[in-house]
């Protein structure tokens, strides 16, 4: 692994060389990796980062990766955004801090601007595999982002290269999983793919200290899961969705701080769906009912993801299918949660 700095034309940022919009399929010079997650800056950022260039104002480095000595593409780790704003003024998107369009300014003026040279540091990956590359590119991803907390979704999506999710994201392309839980891992907050990694990890790997959508709790378990185990599970929880859930509809069913997490502890259990398609026959009545016969609980018990408050949860729901009061709960599991986790799904909340 070598470092080196340089430097750059802003002349060198144009439509040969860079595709924001196609991402990590681009074949251009400088390629957005997976982990990179969607630029978001503002109007007056974008006009600012402008301002800075026609002044001839330092700005931060660009800092790259290149998987190997003789190739000719690199990974843009940070100033992506940058980078991004710098294509659109030359492609009109928007317009500086003098009102004008790119294409208004006048020869110099394009040319001055085009001038401008951009620092660059590079991190060139020689004698390396890929899968140590893209692991060791996750990691930078992750640390020079410390100062801009990454969502769990984000970190998720960070590791696109690991088993599990590459499973996740060709599980969300299924019909069924777009009808019942809508998008997995897509725009910019790359929606439900905390979700559906610890789904896929409690039933892959029957471990219920899984059940979370925390990046900090699932990260060390990305490397493998049992698809079979995954794929009869979900099978058949689409066969039970498609005989309750009917008509219009809200695509929750993926959620686990919703029905998801009961119906796989609860399969994890007794390999029985009576109670979760009672449920959801109670919930197409009202959806809220899951909410207001676990009123009884706190809030935390309520909605948290901790194996306790699941277990709380799913004993509620059974003894009321029950017809009777009888907390069966600790019946149900006699195993200790050694993960302390109160993820209350706020991730994919916001999405």
């Amino acid at each position: 692994m070598t470092r080196t700095r340089y430097e750059i034309l802003v002349d060198e940022i144009n439509m040969n060389t860079f595709d924001p919009k196609s991402r990590e399929d681009s074949n251009k010079r400088y390629v957005i990796p997976p982990q990179q997650r969607f630029p978001g800056w503002r109007l007056h950022k974008k006009i600012d980062l402008i301002d800075s260039i026609d002044r001839n104002f330092e700005i931060p480095a660009i800092m790259l990766t290149q998987r190997g000595g003789n190739e000719t593409q690199s990974y843009i780790q940070d100033g992506q955004t940058r980078l991004v704003t710098i294509w659109e003024y030359k492609n009109n998107e928007f317009t500086n801090q003098h009102g004008q369009y790119y294409k208004d300014l006048t020869e110099m003026q394009r040319y001055k601007f085009n001038q401008y040279r951009l620092m660059v540091s590079k991190t060139i990956f020689d004698g390396y595999a890929i899968e140590e590359i893209k692991n060791v590119e996750a990691e930078m991803f992750s640390k020079l982002n410390a100062g801009q907390p990454l969502t769990n979704n984000e970190k998720f999506h960070s590791q696109k290269h690991k088993y599990v999710l590459e499973y996740v994201y060709d599980f969300a392309k299924k019909e069924d999983v777009k009808k019942y839980f809508g998008k997995i891992g897509e725009g910019k907050t790359f929606s439900q793919l905390d979700n559906i990694v610890g789904a896929v990890l409690t039933i892959g790997l029957g471990n219920k200290d899984r059940c979370t959508t925390s990046y900090d709790l699932n990260c060390s378990y990305l490397d493998y899961i049992d698809i079979v185990k995954v794929g009869t599970f979900f099978e058949e929880y689409f066969e039970v969705l498609s005989r309750v859930v009917t008509g219009k509809h809200k695509k929750q069913y993926g959620k686990l701080s919703g029905i998801l997490s009961l119906a796989i502890y609860n399969y994890l259990e007794n390999g029985s769906w009576k109670v979760i398609e009672w449920l959801l026959t109670k919930l197409q009545d009202d959806d809220k009912y899951l909410r207001t016969i676990c009123l009884t609980l706190n809030a935390g018990d309520q909605r948290n993801l901790s194996r306790s408050a699941i277990i709380a949860r799913l004993g509620i729901v059974q003894s009321t299918y029950n017809g009777t009061s009888t907390n069966i709960s600790h019946t149900m599991d006699n195993n200790t949660n050694t993960d302390t986790d109160t993820d209350t799904d706020t991730d994919s909340d916001r999405d």
